[in-house]
């Protein structure tokens, strides 16, 4: 990194600098400017840290906006001015050291992240705040909870984070569940007001079947028509949902809900079914071929 070398501070790891604020960094309008500025300058100011009981880490006192840059660069250290003073760290920043830490090890189970996110929610963090602080997606932070919450013990070692720095290559995929689908599934089951054992069944059935999330929506869907868990599970991957969007005149449609005493949804799907006659083309749509 080219620029202005400062003297009489020291090099810090950038992933050794716990940020209270770190909520706000990435949106902070201005941030882009400051990245450009320190790639040809290098930084003209360092930030200030104080040292911890924890060693090799620091809590940062100033300079939020200049360490944001700096992550967003990539770069690893960065200059700065530390107060000896050991500072307590808090229950919260600890955990989010642990999380950090155990985020590094690609065998790390969405269990084992919700069990700590579990422990931030307890001391008043929100889920936005675990997922900045931790650098992670807000989606995975609810994953991880839903596993650590809502998954079955005897299913806990079979959901795992799939993607990018995961660490599960195709072949280990197979047998296991994505935190991602298993909190699909769990949503489902609540919205649907299934059953522990109804739940456990579709999260069995998703991991055995390779069921995607659109797959698990589908099985909500026949839910809500009466259609049982097993059937459903059994005929989904036979079919897909289709999903249409139509110009109608908009009196027309509401005499028709109306007249049959359905709703706009079961309106449509008795049209597509031919239990019902088509709805008007609006007349400034004939002739045209829609997208």
């Amino acid at each position: 990194m080219s620029g202005v070398v400062l003297k009489n501070y020291q090099e810090i790891p950038v992933n050794k600098i716990i940020v209270k604020e770190n909520v706000r960094c990435g949106s902070d309008p201005s941030l882009a400017g400051l990245m450009q500025s320190i790639k040809q300058h290098g930084l003209l100011e360092a930030i200030g840290v104080c040292a911890t009981n924890k060693d090799g880490y620091y809590v940062l006192k100033y300079g939020w906006r200049r360490l944001a840059a700096y992550k967003k660069l990539n770069y690893t250290v960065i200059d700065a001015k530390v107060d000896d003073s050991k500072v307590k760290l808090e229950l919260g920043e600890l955990l989010i050291i642990n999380i950090i830490e155990n985020l590094v090890r690609k065998d790390v189970t969405p269990y084992e992240l919700g069990r700590s996110c579990q422990e931030l929610l307890k001391i008043e963090y929100t889920v936005s705040e675990i997922a900045a602080s931790c650098s992670i997606s807000t989606h995975k932070v609810k994953s991880a909870l839903s596993a650590y919450k809502e998954t079955p013990v005897n299913l806990r070692d079979k959901v795992q984070f799939f993607g990018s720095g995961s660490g599960l290559s195709p072949n280990s995929k197979k047998g296991k569940i994505s935190a991602s689908l298993a909190y699909h599934v769990t949503k489902i089951g609540r919205e649907h007001n299934l059953s522990k054992a109804s739940v456990t069944k579709l999260l069995e059935a998703s991991r055995q079947d390779g069921f995607t999330r659109e797959d698990v929506s589908a099985i909500g869907i026949l839910i809500d028509n009466g259609v049982s868990l097993r059937q459903a599970t059994a005929e989904v991957t036979k079919y897909d949902v289709l999903r249409i969007n139509h110009f109608v005149i908009k009196k027309e449609l509401a005499a028709r809900m109306k007249k049959d005493k359905v709703t706009r949804v079961e309106l449509c799907r008795k049209i597509v079914y031919g239990e019902l006659p088509p709805l008007t083309r609006p007349a400034f749509l004939i002739g045209k071929k829609l997208k």
